[in-house]
């Protein structure tokens, strides 16, 4: 059996009224030199049997059927991944949809980059079957100029000046990246997290890798109620888990006292949105009660972090 250089996972949850659009974009891809990976997740609609349907004259695709759901959207990609055969990895969300020169385009800036770890490209929000914006509104108060144009960025660069601020791959089914790095790296730690596991993967990538981007809109992003992102945005889980990131980020991004200090600020920043949900006043009941959902470090870290920041935000300088 031939190994094909991509393996595409489509994870799936109920998701039944997008699949059409989803694998018919797969299908039509003008780089075929893939494999196809449906895992569904113990699906309540028709998702399964409308993927039988329409897998029902393709090749190299296989079907993965959860007797249970796992939970896990992270889990799901581990899993599919463990069963990849493809030297690079593409998690097509079941909701989403590419064009079809999405693989074309991609595959070569990461093949004749040995050096990145991910490649990925620009993608268009989907509001309500609508072309909506495309995602520059996501990043332009990190850079307004930055995401216009191509770019190659190395890995600590792009992770203490952007990633340790918010997630810059918002949406997994932009990106291609490479199995062995992934399987190497912390990525497959994803499965600890529930909600901000592709944050964390795509951080872990960078440990060994550089990045690599393509202004082209050549990916489009399905926001609708049902989206994981439009449950999270207060979400107490979250602050969490993005310190748990930042955390990450110190143990293994640091190479000086600059990016000690930049990630100390981009934490006492996901930290204070935690303690001002409760108003200034609140702030020193807040500040222990914060202790039972954040961790830091180290005792030195903490010792720096609360007189350089907490008090100073307290009184608003």
């Amino acid at each position: 059996m031939i190994t094909p250089l991509i393996s595409v996972i489509v994870p799936n949850y109920n998701h039944s009224k997008f699949l059409q659009e989803r694998l018919d974009s797969i299908f039509a891809q003008s780089f075929q030199d893939f494999e196809l990976i449906i895992l569904d997740d113990a699906s309540t609609d028709k998702s399964v049997e409308l993927i039988k349907q329409i897998i029902s004259d393709k090749e190299n695709v296989s079907l993965i059927v959860n007797t249970q759901n796992s939970g896990s959207t992270f889990a799901q990609w581990n899993k599919g991944i463990a069963l990849a055969r493809g030297k690079y990895i593409w998690i097509a969300e079941s909701d989403d949809y590419a064009s079809a020169s999405f693989l074309s385009t991609l595959v070569p800036l990461i093949e004749n980059n040995n050096d990145c770890t991910i490649a990925y490209s620009q993608s268009n929000y989907i509001r309500n079957n609508t072309l909506g914006a495309s995602l520059l509104d996501w990043t332009n108060d990190l850079s307004s100029t930055f995401w216009t144009k191509d770019f190659k960025i190395e890995g600590h660069e792009v992770v203490m000046k952007y990633w340790i601020h918010k997630n810059i791959i918002i949406n997994a089914s932009a990106a291609l990246f490479s199995k062995a790095a992934y399987l190497q790296s912390a990525a497959k730690n994803n499965i600890n997290y529930r909600l901000c596991g592709d944050w964390f993967t795509w951080i872990a990538l960078m440990q060994n890798g550089n990045l690599i981007f393509k202004s082209e809109t050549l990916n489009f992003y399905r926001r609708h109620e049902g989206t994981v992102t439009n449950k999270w945005q207060s979400n107490l889980v979250v602050k969490k888990e993005i310190n748990e990131i930042h955390n990450f980020c110190y143990r293994y991004f640091i190479k000086d006292e600059n990016d000690s200090k930049l990630i100390m600020q981009a934490q006492f920043n996901n930290w204070r949105s935690f303690i001002e949900r409760f108003g200034k006043f609140k702030y020193l009941s807040q500040i222990l009660k914060s202790n039972e959902y954040f961790e830091f470090p180290n005792k030195l870290y903490l010792v720096k972090f609360i007189p350089l920041f907490i008090i100073r935000k307290l009184y608003g300088r």
